[in-house]
């Protein structure tokens, strides 16, 4: 396949399970290397970077949000959203600690900063996931399922969360089974058997 995403774009791309949503996520995402072809990040063919530079960008650009939260479970809320602050090792620990803050104010939860995440409802784990994704400010979101854990109130926090988000300029992209999460963004493509196709 052969595809372009454009920046500031808010894309979705659905299809069942076992179509190739997540290996096609992991490529994006610069979690996977491609066994053949190429990957262009702002013009940079990036399959062919060292190691250390393959994850300087994906860190330093990229922010991903999961289904199952992935949270640290014996850290708090704003030790979860440092995480990446420290792998970046850009910032002391105070800016650390500072920058997460106001990752969680930005997600409504600067009142959870120190509860763990056994604490926080489904709904408050997904958004100290989407804090944690935005912690090195990125310019591209990528979100596996964000809503496939919620309920339907939730659901709705979470995408008017990920659109405003969008509107601030950052790239969005969701991978999602559901029709509904997918009618949100402005391009819709489909996987289906290892094929893409735009809606």
């Amino acid at each position: 396949m052969d595809f372009k995403i454009e920046e500031g774009d808010f894309l979705a791309i659905i299809g069942t399970s076992g179509a190739g949503k997540s290996t096609l996520l992991n490529l994006i995402g610069l979690l996977d290397l491609p066994t053949s072809g190429q990957i262009f990040v702002q013009g940079e063919e990036v399959t062919k970077l060292s190691e250390k530079d393959y994850h300087r960008i994906r860190n330093s650009m990229i922010g991903f949000i999961f289904q199952d939260f992935k949270l640290v479970r014996d850290m708090t809320a704003l030790e979860n959203v440092e995480i990446p602050l420290a792998y970046s090792n850009r910032y002391s620990k105070k800016e650390r600690h500072s920058q997460a803050r106001d990752m969680l104010k930005r997600v409504g939860l600067d009142g959870k900063a120190q509860s763990y995440p056994d604490e926080l409802s489904g709904g408050q784990k997904q958004r100290v996931a989407i804090a944690r994704a935005l912690a090195n400010r990125p310019r591209l979101l990528i979100a596996d399922e964000p809503t496939g854990n919620l309920d339907s109130e939730t659901t709705q926090e979470v995408l008017a969360l990920l659109q405003a988000l969008h509107q601030e300029g950052i790239t969005v992209i969701i991978v999602t089974h559901d029709p509904y999460v997918a009618s949100h963004a402005n391009t819709v493509w489909r996987m289906d058997n290892g094929q893409l196709h735009q809606e």
